[in-house]
């Protein structure tokens, strides 16, 4: 616990040291792939070689490369990868073949239990960095930054842990899905005052106390009772499918790569 902490609050750089620690672990699940935590910490080692080896390869050969960029986590390789593919393809082409199927890749492994937390975490943030970029260029081309949807997240009134509701903002941001993110300890008030301003379809609440979650409770309540249009997800460790159908949720997200499907299903419908 004290190890995921130090890796959560920025403490042990590029989770380095979490890595070292576990990289010998052992669960039911089989860990032999080239993504395990062993492997992504022999790779970043040999990265910087492989990367000048293969500079002038051909687009395919970069579209992989880049690929494995995030599914390593290398957030300092990424960007001349990114920028080079831009020079071949549109930026919604980059989102669409490479970023998002490259995030399904990292969802699956790590919901099979192939990589940990922090690499989740750290091939999110690399995806965050080429997502940057495309926004440059399309601001550079006078489009319009890609976006899939409009999403209210926030921590519940009472409640101040987020580092949950913090994770399930990078992943929908790196869908492509605009956040607005309201913090914790969010009042009934701010929320519905938010969803009024922004017409948000969709709103993320999350709630690790079960002391606060009458607090999630009185929003739903106070959101139907406002007739305002939207969906309502809900998540968080004192909740489940069942509790949530009974407090008027529509969703329940157990983890982030829940909260992205359920956000694809709502704006796909």
């Amino acid at each position: 616990t004290i190890d995921a902490f130090r890796v959560l609050a920025n403490l042990d750089k590029g989770s380095k040291d979490f890595i070292d620690k576990y990289k010998n672990y052992t669960s039911h699940t089989n860990l032999s792939s080239p993504f395990s935590a062993k492997s992504a910490k022999n790779s970043v080692y040999f990265e910087n070689s492989k990367i000048q080896a293969e500079s002038s390869m051909s687009f395919p050969s970069k579209s992989k490369e880049l690929e494995d960029i995030i599914l390593k986590g290398l957030k300092n390789q990424v960007v001349s990868v990114t920028r080079t593919i831009l020079q071949e393809i549109s930026p919604m082409e980059l989102v669409d073949s490479i970023l998002i199927p490259a995030l399904d890749e990292v969802g699956r492994r790590y919901e099979t239990h192939e990589i940990f937390l922090p690499q989740l975490i750290r091939s999110a943030e690399t995806v965050k960095v080429a997502f940057e970029l495309i926004k440059e260029r399309l601001i550079q081309t006078q489009k319009t930054p890609i976006s899939k949807g409009t999403i209210i997240l926030a921590t519940v009134e009472g409640d101040v842990h987020d580092i949950g509701k913090n994770i399930v903002k990078i992943l929908l941001e790196n869908y492509g899905f605009q956040v607005i993110d309201l913090g914790k300890d969010v009042s009934v008030k701010k929320l519905i005052y938010a969803l009024h301003e922004n017409h948000a379809p969709l709103v993320g609440l999350s709630a690790l106390m079960t002391t606060t979650v009458i607090s999630m409770e009185n929003i739903i309540k106070t959101i139907h009772k406002n007739k305002i249009s939207c969906k309502i997800m809900v998540g968080g460790a004192v909740l489940n499918p069942e509790f949530a159908k009974q407090i008027g949720a529509d969703f329940y997200g157990k983890d982030a790569k829940a909260a992205v499907k359920i956000a694809q299903d709502v704006f796909r419908a």
